[in-house]
């Protein structure tokens, strides 16, 4: 049986491209970011970046004073994500994990899915991603999801929708609108 996309997808040429490009100082922290950042509550508030891929929100965020932890199935990248905040003295904490399947408890106030991460899996494995997710707010956390494909995001979103989720504050990120 192959691996799944996701699998092997952020190897080689990606990660190339994506360490070459990463920086702090980039177009997303400066234009998006300020638009969902304010939706935040104050820092020291906790904050989990799930998959924090090479950090570029969990860096940003710690540097404001967030208590910020980044998942990332990508050891690789979760090391890196570690160097970088020791470099740079952040207090920020990555983990190796599988969003499938992270085990915090009403530990954040919020959680981001950014990247266009949502929707790796099939719906059972969304399901899982979106009950972690739901565990581990904080009640009344809000949880962010970046997705750029606006006809899939509305009908996934049935996901939000059922009784096991009613009381998670979720903001989509649609076609550069905060909704």
């Amino acid at each position: 049986m192959s691996r799944p996309w996701f699998e092997y997808y952020f190897d080689g040429l990606f990660s190339k491209l994506m360490r070459k490009h990463f920086t702090l100082d980039n177009v997303f922290l400066k234009y998006e970011y300020p638009q969902v950042r304010r939706h935040f509550p104050p820092p020291p508030s906790k904050v989990l970046d799930i998959p924090c891929g090479l950090g570029r929100l969990s860096l940003a965020l710690a540097g404001e004073g967030y208590d910020v932890v980044g998942v990332d199935f990508k050891e690789e990248f979760v090391s890196d994500c570690a160097a970088i905040s020791r470099r740079a003295g952040l207090s920020a904490n990555f983990i190796v994990g599988d969003m499938r399947s992270f085990c915090f408890k009403e530990s954040f106030h919020v959680a981001l899915n950014y990247g266009q991460s949502f929707g790796y899996f099939d719906e059972v494995g969304e399901r899982k991603f979106c009950r972690e997710v739901y565990n581990a707010l904080v009640p009344g956390g809000i949880f962010f999801a970046e997705y750029l494909n606006k006809t899939v995001t509305v009908r996934q979103t049935h996901l939000f929708k059922s009784d096991h989720f009613c009381s998670l504050s979720v903001h989509l990120f649609l076609s550069g609108h905060l909704t």
